[in-house]
């Protein structure tokens, strides 16, 4: 306890890495006195449930006040905002690099928190135990889902800082893991009888894209189904859905992608404005609309416009409507994963 005390008082948070700095760091930075302070910090924050809160400095433990807000939501974990498969990650490398017992049962803690969150058909829910309201939804929002079927696939593909999980509990995640990848395939919304993408919000029994916040409406996504693709990417090997899962998002973020359009702010960044700019590089919606696929944005009011600036100043420059999210994915990862696993018939290659 003496040590534990002098490593929190002798390291100053005020000089902390970022909590993503923090996750990539060498195993050596694992071992120094600013990650055991996250880790006290880490271990503080967990839930009973086994899951963690969001938006929470990560880099010095709650205050008594923080102790007593935390209590109300004691049971609500939740995988928005990168919460508890980020915390998981840490404290796997964290123990991965110092043989810590307590980091070791906390991850297996947050892993049980996932197992247990999980719906029967795949998906998760942004909070756990269940909310209510759009909270319910199956959360691609924000990449929630993609960032925890990262996680698993680590687990799966066997990265080393995971070396600790026992073969029941890796039984166990590969099992999800299988169930989440189907929820993803089950979830792609088809036109014409063709995969396309995401929405960012799912309805946990129909799978059918759903609303969130009142400025967040039923649609297909520019961002979230990114993430998606990527990650089923990373299934190895990829089956016949899986293949036409990816190709068909492809095709459709090419086709929709927004050319010679850019946002600038004004100059006290109170606002943005959609501006011509043939040379701006292309860009995608956040969200579009589920019949038509055009563009579509929704202040707090939830009205649909079609023109970004017939939406309240405050959502323009608060909110992310356009970003150019499909980019890196059109333009290296996919190329990358077909070079690997399609034939020059466009087949499934059985050469890997």
């Amino acid at each position: 306890m003496l040590a534990t005390l002098a490593l929190l008082f002798s390291f100053n948070p005020l000089d902390a890495k970022s909590w993503k700095e923090a996750i990539d760091s060498d195993p050596d930075w694992y071992r120094s006195e600013e990650a055991h302070s996250y880790c006290e910090a880490v271990l503080a924050y967990q839930y009973p449930s086994g899951g963690w809160p969001k938006n929470h400095d990560m880099s010095h433990a709650p205050s008594a006040t923080q102790k007593e807000k935390l209590a109300v939501y004691s049971r609500k974990g939740t995988i928005d905002n990168g919460a508890t498969y980020s915390q998981i990650e840490f404290l796997a490398k964290y123990h991965s690099a110092n043989q810590d017992p307590a980091s070791r049962e906390a991850a297996v803690r947050g892993f049980r928190f996932l197992l247990e969150a999980q719906y029967d058909n795949g998906g998760w829910p942004m909070f756990y135990p269940l909310l209510g309201s759009y909270h319910d939804n199956i959360t691609f929002n924000d990449n929630a889902i993609a960032g925890v079927l990262n996680l698993l696939m680590d687990v799966r593909k066997g990265k080393k800082s995971y070396e600790f999980i026992n073969d029941e509990l890796r039984s166990e995640l590969r099992l999800s893991l299988e169930r989440g990848i189907q929820n993803v395939l089950d979830c792609q919304v088809r036109q014409n009888g063709k995969p396309t993408v995401w929405a960012a919000q799912h309805d946990p029994v129909t799978l059918r894209p759903a609303a969130a916040r009142a400025f967040e409406p039923a649609s297909l996504s520019g961002a979230e189904s990114v993430e998606l693709a990527k990650f089923l990417m990373r299934v190895s090997p990829p089956n016949q859905e899986i293949k036409d899962a990816i190709e068909g998002a492809m095709t459709w973020l090419d086709e929709h992608a927004i050319y010679g359009l850019e946002l600038r702010y004004n100059e006290d960044k109170s606002d943005r404005f959609l501006v011509t700019a043939p040379d701006a590089p292309r860009m995608w919606a956040r969200f579009y609309e589920l019949e038509t696929n055009r563009p579509i944005f929704t202040g707090r009011d939830s009205a649909i416009h079609y023109e970004f600036m017939e939406i309240e100043r405050e959502r323009r420059a608060g909110y992310a409507y356009y970003g150019t999210w499909a980019e890196k994915v059109l333009a290296k990862n996919y190329p990358e994963w077909r070079a690997k696993w399609i034939n020059e018939n466009g087949q499934l290659t059985t050469r890997n």
